[in-house]
């Protein structure tokens, strides 16, 4: 047995060998120290960034990037990594393909096929997207001035979504059947609340870090996420964010974003298809702002109507939740 809570020299993280959310060829996750490893996927407790190891234990870290890359080769994919460090050792617990965004999906395919040391063939990588290809995603642009920032929180996973703020995976449900688009706000997600995230349009939580349960699943399902927002306080009823009360209700579909194109990386990948130029008709699913944001709708009218439009952004950069003042 080892142990990640011996000490300062100690701890347990979740590695990814690429950024799952967009793709970029970095080493991305989150660590704990003087922690046990389901800490961090639990999303009970606040992780900090991988990049700390560089400081803290540089040993540790060099050789974490070295068989980081030995496993990527040898899966010639996507890898998530759960490690333990005990009194400065380190052992590596698992590892899978990783999960991962539909955008990150395409920009891996092209990256790895390309790199002529990465062990991918050009019709593998085309196979491995074909879906996306298939029903190819789109990036959303929204323009016009963006409401004040009333919490943050962390990307977990990309895309926009509209609908009724639902504080259970029992009412995400209900509402699903009923036919209605939620956003799922809870204080951390668990196994129990996997039939209720299938079901809803985007996710919210109040803890965890970009490696917790609720980040990785949605990412695998696609779903729209933010986490660790530790601003968000759901209750049964409401969800209170700096000093608001935010009811859960009905949603209005007059705050959908709608302009799209398509990303770079799915035009490459359709050239190697052969195909003819993919239609700009295709089904939303990314967005291509930085940001992630809770609007509102404009005016005190559709303010109450409790409708909320969740939009989470593409880059490594903090996320940002508004209502107008």
């Amino acid at each position: 047995m080892v142990f990640g809570n011996r000490g300062a020299d100690s701890g347990t993280g979740v590695l990814f060998t690429r950024y799952p959310s967009t793709g970029e060829p970095t080493l991305y996750g989150d660590i704990m120290f003087d922690a046990q490893g389901e800490d961090v996927v639990a999303g009970g407790h606040a992780p900090q960034p991988l990049a700390v190891l560089n400081e803290r234990l540089p040993d540790v870290a060099a050789d974490l990037r070295r068989h980081a890359h030995l496993l990527e080769r040898h899966y010639a994919d996507l890898c998530d990594v759960e490690f333990t460090i005990d009194r400065g050792q380190l052992w590596l617990l698992q590892v899978r393909v990783g999960k991962r965004s539909p955008r990150a999906a395409l920009r891996m395919a092209i990256d790895m096929a390309e790199d002529e040391e990465f062990p991918l063939s050009r019709a593998e990588a085309v196979r491995r997207v074909a879906h996306h290809l298939a029903d190819p995603p789109r990036i959303f642009a929204r323009a016009g001035d963006r409401p004040a920032p009333i919490a943050t929180g962390l990307p977990a996973s990309p895309g926009v979504a509209t609908g009724a703020i639902v504080t259970s995976s029992y009412a995400a449900e209900a509402a699903a059947d009923a036919g209605q688009r939620v956003i799922l706000v809870r204080s951390e997600t668990s196994p129990e609340d996997v039939r209720g995230m299938a079901r809803a349009a985007g996710v919210l939580t109040a803890r965890g870090g970009l490696a917790s349960h609720a980040a990785v699943v949605a990412r695998g399902w696609g779903i729209p996420a933010v986490v660790g927002a530790a601003g968000v306080r759901p209750a049964d009823e409401s969800v209170e964010m700096d000093g608001r009360t935010l009811p859960v209700g009905r949603r209005s579909p007059s705050t959908a974003a709608r302009v799209r194109s398509t990303p770079a990386s799915l035009r490459a990948a359709g050239r190697w298809r052969r195909k003819r130029p993919l239609s700009s008709r295709g089904r939303p699913i990314l967005a291509s702002n930085s940001v992630c944001q809770w609007l509102s709708p404009p005016t005190a009218s559709s303010l109450m109507s409790r409708s909320w439009t969740f939009q989470a952004g593409l880059r490594r950069l903090p996320m940002t939740c508004c209502v107008p003042c």
